[in-house]
């Protein structure tokens, strides 16, 4: 039986809140009118019982206190008999403003009737207490004004004359105080129906004013979407014709590489020959480099790198990187000045790392000036690895440091010694040092040269 019970508590929960969501999530139509109809539809369903039962009660009182007044009883009945009808025609009538209709010929039964029954009752006190009642409940009726005012002013109308054609005196006090309750309920009733409308009024365009907005961003958002997917697409297509051009490219100039070295081999190679040779395997090398620099950041964007993390010497992978350039800055006659832990590990990619050095280390041997300083230097924080490259070039102005590690972008500077410069390097460095957990920046005063910082997570 308990369970019986939990399980109807529960129904009626639900039915409950299937009813309210009703008047909070629904659509508003285009005009009040239908709104109008709206709100009676929703009111019919919980109005129309209490209609139907409302004056059943009276029945017997009636006939013991007017029994020669058999309209009271059909006025009675007759309120359950528009009820019932009422509810057929809500379900056979195609109209779409029924609702809207049927509620409003029911309040005007309603009020009219009452004022009648009022009326043939000579206004007794009782009977105008329920007319009263009546009068300040059907204010709350979402039905238009005109006809609530209407059907009100014809109630009271009926009431005055059928109190006249049954000569009830104005001078019985009883009386005149049942009307100064009438006076009060009518003042109440014209109040409350205004305020009502008001508040509907201005729910109404409120409301339609929110799933206006709401239409429009959802249009919105779908257009934005639509365009978003257009650039994801379009990103992808620019991504993997990257990835296939610079993939492409590698075969020959490899192949370039590959008959450069052949020839610089060869003995017999005449001096001005050999030279040709050399500067065409430099610019292969280069362009090499370039290659494998922007297939890797078609990977990066694509989702592509994977890292190989192991512990790794940063004090070793850096040592390496001066070295590859230490004939370079020979040439410029410049210096290295190392300030390094004989050992010091981090969790990552060697091979990445060596990208990242390289990149820094040839920055800052192709900004330097000749016969310039460079210093390296690589330590531990509390919490991470820090390796940094310091250079005396001309240093970086505030919009150069603004796009200084963005992809293909070329800085006011240029390198000392006429090298070439792809703007890719530094996007690279960022790429890497970001797939790892770490960060790089760039601390630096126009004129007075550039240091750059790597900092990577240490182990645990």
């Amino acid at each position: 039986m308990t369970d019986f019970i939990r399980n109807r508590w529960q129904a009626l929960q639900e039915a409950g809140k299937s009813y309210i969501s009703r008047f909070t999530n629904r659509v508003y139509p285009e005009t009040y009118l239908e709104e109008i109809n709206e709100q009676c539809r929703l009111f019919f369903a919980p109005y129309s019982p209490i209609l139907f039962v409302v004056w059943l009660g009276y029945l017997r009182l009636d006939a013991i206190l007017f029994p020669n007044e058999p309209w009271i009883l059909v006025f009675r009945i007759g309120l359950t008999v528009i009820t019932i009808v009422a509810w057929i025609i809500r379900y056979f009538w195609k109209n779409p403003q029924r609702h809207y209709l049927l509620v409003t010929m029911l309040i005007y039964y309603l009020i009219i009737s009452t004022g009648i029954i009022t009326g043939l009752a000579k206004g007794a006190p009782n009977y105008v207490g329920g007319y009263c009642f009546v009068i300040v409940v059907i204010s709350a009726i979402p039905i238009r004004l005109v006809h609530l005012h209407l059907g009100l002013g014809i109630s009271l109308i009926a009431f005055i004359l059928l109190c006249w054609n049954a000569g009830v005196s104005l001078s019985d006090p009883i009386f005149l105080y049942s009307v100064q309750d009438l006076i009060g309920a009518v003042v109440v009733n014209i109040f409350f129906s205004i305020g009502w409308f008001i508040v509907r009024r201005n729910s109404f365009q409120k409301g339609r004013t929110l799933q206006e907005m709401n239409i429009q961003m959802s249009r919105q958002q779908h257009i934005l979407g639509e365009q978003n997917l257009a650039l994801v697409q379009s990103e992808q297509f620019r991504l993997n014709m990257l990835s296939i051009v610079s993939h492409d490219l590698k075969a020959p100039i490899s192949n370039v590489l590959g008959l450069s070295s052949v020839l610089l081999d060869n003995p017999a190679l005449e001096e001005p020959t050999r030279l040709i040779v050399e500067h065409l395997q430099e610019a292969g090398s280069r362009m090499n480099r370039l290659v494998g620099d922007i297939l890797d950041t078609a990977a990066r964007e694509m989702g592509k790198i994977e890292l190989v993390r192991q512990p790794t010497d940063i004090v070793d992978v850096m040592t390496t990187a001066v070295a590859h350039y230490t004939q370079a800055a020979k040439e410029k006659n410049q210096l290295f000045i190392l300030d390094m832990p004989s050992e010091l590990f981090a969790f990552a990619d060697e091979q990445r790392l060596v990208q990242v050095f390289d990149n820094l280390i040839s920055n800052a041997v192709k900004y330097s000036p000749f016969g310039g300083r460079i210093w390296v230097r690589c330590w531990q924080t509390a919490d991470a690895v820090r390796v940094s490259v310091k250079d005396e070039g001309a240093g970086l102005s505030i919009a150069d440091q603004q796009k200084l590690f963005g992809f293909f972008q070329r800085l006011s500077t240029e390198p000392t010694g006429g090298e070439s410069s792809s703007g890719v390097g530094l996007s690279i460095v960022k790429q890497i040092v970001e797939l790892h957990g770490g960060r790089v920046w760039c601390e630096s005063e126009f004129g007075r040269g550039s240091t750059f910082i790597v900092e990577l997570p240490q182990i645990h």
